[in-house]
């Protein structure tokens, strides 16, 4: 398993995990960024989405729930229904 953020960052899309947690892609909303809703949690907007290096997310109504895929995965633990020690586990 990788520890480095780093990693994270470069190669898992938030996209990707955005799908996998539920959330799909509102076409109507335009190209970049993308946005994705999810039927219980709030719609997120993803900036660059084809190139995971580079992906940011944000929210419209929370400023600080935006950031890289490693702030997504954080700010959403409880959608992922595993159990961790403390949040750092939960999001590795």
């Amino acid at each position: 398993m990788h520890t480095d953020f780093r990693y994270y960052r470069e190669h898992v899309s938030i996209v990707q995990v955005a799908e996998s947690l539920g959330y799909v892609h509102n076409p109507k909303a335009g190209r970049d960024p993308v946005e994705y809703t999810h039927p219980t949690y709030e719609n997120v907007l993803i900036s660059n989405p084809l190139d995971c290096s580079r992906q940011v997310y944000f929210t419209r109504n929370q400023d600080n729930n935006r950031g890289d895929i490693v702030e997504f995965v954080k700010h959403r633990l409880p959608l992922f229904n595993v159990s961790y020690n403390n949040p750092i586990h939960g999001i590795k």
